[in-house]
């Protein structure tokens, strides 16, 4: 828990001292290898419920809302893995995996026009950023899929 604590005499600023985090980080760390196992193992469900716990542990790790995100798009719930792409998003903008599922999430919802602006920005990021060139090829090739859809689809 965070206490208030005064900084110096006379300055009359009160600062919240953060609680140490590390031991949740740990214990969010190992529930989500247990989440990643059960993810191998096509048990997305059980795995969706160990990233959850995960993040209730470690709410501002992008990984986990992102793993969180790509089982919600293996069982077709696309909102809530557009909206946990979001949140990674959120948490670390530069990262070409948050971007890759919220756009999948979009793409999924059948909004193809905003999925295709997520992609392309995804891609922008990723150049500037200098991205692994593995991460690149994964969103030229998300774009080409989300082309073909805008194609069918208008």
């Amino acid at each position: 828990m965070a206490t208030k604590r005064k900084s110096k005499r006379g300055t009359g600023k009160e600062f919240i001292a953060m609680p140490d985090l590390s031991r949740e980080a740990e214990e969010s760390d190992e529930v989500r290898i247990k989440g990643n196992n059960e993810f191998k193992d096509g048990r997305y469900k059980d795995a969706c419920q160990r990233y959850t716990s995960a993040i209730n542990r470690d709410r501002y790790n992008e990984r986990l809302y992102c793993n969180r995100a790509l089982t919600y798009l293996k069982t077709k719930d696309f909102a809530k893995a557009a909206s946990d792409g979001k949140r990674a998003i959120i948490l670390k903008a530069a990262w070409p995996k948050s971007q890759y599922r919220y756009a999948e999430g979009l793409f999924g919802m059948e909004r193809f026009h905003k999925a295709t602006e997520a992609n392309l920005k995804a891609i922008s990021l990723c150049k500037e950023n200098d991205c692994p060139p593995s991460e690149l090829r994964d969103l030229e090739t998300q774009r080409d899929k989300f082309y073909e859809g805008l194609a069918i689809n208008g």
